[in-house]
């Protein structure tokens, strides 16, 4: 018996009731969300000591954070540090995504120890101990991925990602197309480099069956990984991208008719525009109830930086409007602070000055850009709680003591208002006239 089996047959669990009592709503209205799959609750059957957290429709958005170690550094004392600040700082969940040194001493130490959820990639150990038993990545058989997951669904892992989305036609989808960044999900990567040299379907969507029997026995949380999501906005919703998002809701319909908890990872690097499209994408396929989203996309990125990683907060606020339950970020191992000019490892360390933006000149003006051949200061806050921005767009309001003397940058100010980042009780003012003048023009 799984715990969604329990939710759809009218038994209320003890964990339930917990996590109802958490979330400030009744132990019977999560049971119903539970049943309807717009809710989970991460779980497996062997672990005692851990907090129920539930995810979903309705509920707290939740935040995991991601430890592990690398073939370069791998230290269990230090990756549960890691745990330990990440919960220590609210975490709900975290996932263990080593990919080097004593994996699985690393991931029971993390299990004995965390309070919440815990989570894995089973696919970065799989490859992981086929360098280490000296064969290439390419040589595992489907029974090799598999009994890495049964070994961890015994260890106590309560949710796993597996990337089962990232199928031959998606392949082909992607190639036809092009992108510019290609695959930059570690695992969707790894599947499609097997796939290719072994001529055969990703395992995990082949034997999905066999997956979805592991995790009812021991009542592991399946999270879909979103394997060939875009990593750059050139590549936003494209045809790969779309294919797997309808795949995995499909895949999700199968899990749920043997009483296995799911959630949908996704959408990646997306323009603000497709934000909303991508987050409720998956839904178009199912029939019944919704799914979970996990991810939050990024509308600005750095090349190499993964987009599960917390580095907008604008795109956070827009996809939990659009019903995303899930924040991912990854933990750092703590260091020692360094300050300007400080000594580090024997090398200074210099400081960095800010980049100069330049302004646009206007035909007959000074070089500063005015007739009178002054520079005009840029607006700034004048009071911790009142904005004065440029005339004609909105503002963000200011909120405690280190707003004073901020200055207004443009993109805050042409940015719509909302009720979050207003003070209380005190709306922004905005000073009427003409236009602003576009200091920074797009490149």
């Amino acid at each position: 018996m799984t715990l969604l089996h329990d939710a759809r047959n009218g038994v209320l669990a003890p964990q339930v009731a917990l996590a109802a009592a958490e979330e400030g709503i009744s132990p019977e209205m999560l049971r119903v969300l539970i049943a309807a799959g717009k809710a989970i609750l991460p779980r497996n059957r062997k672990r005692r000591e851990v907090r129920p957290v539930a995810i979903g429709e309705g509920l707290r958005i939740k935040v995991n954070a991601n430890v592990g170690s690398s073939r370069d550094r791998a230290d269990v004392s230090l990756e549960l540090a890691k745990m330990r600040v990440a919960v220590a700082a609210g975490a709900d969940a975290v996932m263990d995504l080593s990919t080097g040194g004593p994996i699985d001493d690393i991931r029971r130490a993390i299990l004995e120890e965390c309070p919440v959820p815990v989570g894995t990639v089973p696919v970065y150990q799989a490859a992981a101990d086929a360098v280490t038993r000296g064969k290439s990545w390419v040589e595992l058989t489907p029974d090799d991925f598999f009994d890495g997951i049964v070994k961890q669904a015994e260890d106590g892992v309560d949710f796993m990602t597996v990337h089962c989305g990232v199928t031959r036609e998606a392949l082909e989808r992607l190639i036809r197309e092009g992108r510019r960044l290609d695959i930059v999900s570690r695992g969707g990567s790894l599947l499609a480099e097997w796939m290719e040299y072994n001529e055969r379907e990703n395992p995990f969507y082949e034997h999905f069956d066999r997956l979805v029997d592991i995790c009812r026995e021991f009542d592991i949380t399946i999270s879909l990984g979103d394997g060939l999501r875009p990593g750059c906005l050139a590549d936003a919703t494209d045809r790969a991208q779309v294919h797997e998002l309808m795949m995995l809701g499909e895949l999700t319909e199968r899990a749920w008719e043997k009483d296995v908890q799911v959630m949908i990872e996704g959408p990646g690097h997306v323009p603000m525009n497709q934000i909303a499209a991508n987050v409720n994408a998956p839904e178009a396929s199912l029939p019944r109830g919704a799914v979970l989203r996990s991810r939050p996309p990024r509308h600005r990125h750095r090349p190499g930086v993964r987009s599960h990683h917390l580095r907008d907060r604008g795109g956070d606020r827009r996809v939990e409007r659009c019903g995303l339950f899930v924040l991912r970020d990854a933990v750092r191992a703590p260091a020692a602070p360094v300050g300007r000019g400080r000594q580090r490892g024997g090398d200074r360390v210099p400081h960095r000055r800010p980049r100069r933006r330049h302004r646009a000149r206007d035909p007959g003006s000074d070089g500063q850009g005015q007739p009178d051949g002054r520079r005009q200061e840029e607006p700034r806050l004048e009071s911790p709680d009142r904005a004065v921005a440029r005339p004609g767009a909105g503002a963000r309001a200011a909120r405690g003591k280190h707003a004073r003397g901020r200055r207004v940058r443009l993109h805050d100010v042409r940015r719509p208002l909302c009720h979050q980042d207003l003070a209380e009780g005190d709306p922004a003012t905005v000073t009427a006239g003409a236009a602003p003048r576009n200091r920074h023009p797009r490149r």
